[in-house]
């Protein structure tokens, strides 16, 4: 497990915050229909414009964000705390905590640590990733 994310390109956010091979809390304290969509975004595991956006330059107009004019490529991070558009900033405000909603990578990291053993925060955090990934698609 640890060598195959280690190799993977892919895998340098997702080994940020997952450095134990062990089940998360969230999976086992959440119904499923609540913790799939955090597992997806976790696992990077969606069709956020960075999975979805052809190969190769990072930059490629496929991987940017649709839904908002900031130009950045469409990951994880990016509609947790920069995405601009309206409806996204909304749910922002409603589902992530003060705490988090500054502090760049480090409070991303953070957040998603947190909603590992935190049930309040799973659940929050799930709902917003739900959000995000059906306003995307």
């Amino acid at each position: 497990w640890a060598g195959k994310n280690n190799n993977s390109q892919k895998c340098i956010l997702y080994r940020t915050y997952k450095t134990d091979f062990k089940i998360e809390n969230y999976l086992i304290e959440l119904p499923k229909n609540v913790y799939k969509p955090l597992l997806k975004y976790r696992t990077l595991n969606n069709k956020l414009p960075v999975e979805t956006g052809s190969y190769g330059d990072a930059r490629d107009d496929s991987k940017l964000c649709r839904i908002c004019n900031l130009g950045m490529v469409g990951n994880e991070y990016h509609y947790i705390y920069e995405c601009e558009d309206v409806d996204i900033v909304n749910m922002r405000n409603r589902y992530i905590d003060d705490y988090y909603r500054n502090g760049g990578m480090y409070k991303f990291i953070k957040l998603i640590k947190c909603a590992s053993t935190n049930y309040l925060t799973a659940m929050k955090l799930s709902k917003f990733c739900n959000y995000i990934m059906k306003k995307i698609t």
